[in-house]
Formats: C-alpha cells, sequence, structure tokens
C-alpha cells in the first residue's frame, strides 16, 4: 500500500476520499448531544499524544482532518493503521449504517434514520 500510495495521484485521491468519509462518518455519530465533539476531541488527544512522542511538535498543533494521513507520512515509523485505529468509531459506525440501510432494509445509505449505534445503545 506504501508503494502505492507514494504516487502523486493515488495518493491525492486516497487523502480526499479519507478526508471526506471521516467527514461524514462524523455526521452519522452526531446523533446525541456532544457525541461527534466529544469522539473528535479524543481522536486529537490521541493524535497529539502520538505527535508528542515522536518529537513531532508542529504536527501536535494541527487540527485538521489531514492529520490522521500527515502523522503517518512524516513519521514513517508509525503504522498507517494507526489512524483507521484512531477512528475506528466513526469508520465502524459508517460501515454498520451503510451495511444496515443497503443490505437489510434495501434502501440508500444516505437515507437519515435513528437507528445510529450510539442512540441504540
Amino acid at each position: 500500500m506504501d508503494q502505492v500510495l507514494a504516487f502523486g495521484v493515488p495518493s491525492l485521491l486516497f487523502t480526499a476520499f479519507a478526508i471526506g468519509g471521516i467527514a461524514n462518518a462524523f455526521s452519522l455519530i452526531d446523533g446525541m448531544n456532544g457525541l461527534a465533539s466529544g469522539t473528535a476531541i479524543m481522536i486529537l488527544i490521541g493524535f497529539a499524544l502520538i505527535s508528542w512522542q515522536q518529537g513531532d511538535t508542529a504536527m501536535m498543533g494541527v487540527c485538521l482532518a489531514a492529520i490522521a494521513v500527515m502523522l503517518p507520512a512524516r513519521n514513517p515509523e508509525l503504522s498507517p493503521l494507526m489512524p483507521l485505529l484512531a477512528l475506528a468509531c466513526p469508520v465502524i459506525e459508517t460501515l454498520v449504517s451503510i451495511h444496515r440501510r443497503l443490505v437489510r432494509e434495501g434502501g440508500h445509505p444516505g437515507r437519515p434514520d435513528r437507528l445510529h449505534l450510539p442512540s441504540l445503545v
């Protein structure tokens, strides 16, 4: 995967897909007051701690969606899977919602409902 993402066009396409996907994932978990913002704060604190451990103080100050892509790119000793693990909550919620809407209900994946995991819990 690193060899594919080393090229400009695949890297740009993946970055755009990742940022757009995470923005939509956070939109899906925004059904309860403070859930999306609380999740985002916890994830950003995690990224800041990893940046601090790596001595990347410039990255510590960054609060953009691109941090998930930039942190492993700037610190090659980190696994590219680290951002996916940090963003697991919104990513899993998105995948479960898409599956539920497409497979179980036969509807459009973008249709709103009140069956998100945090609402059900």
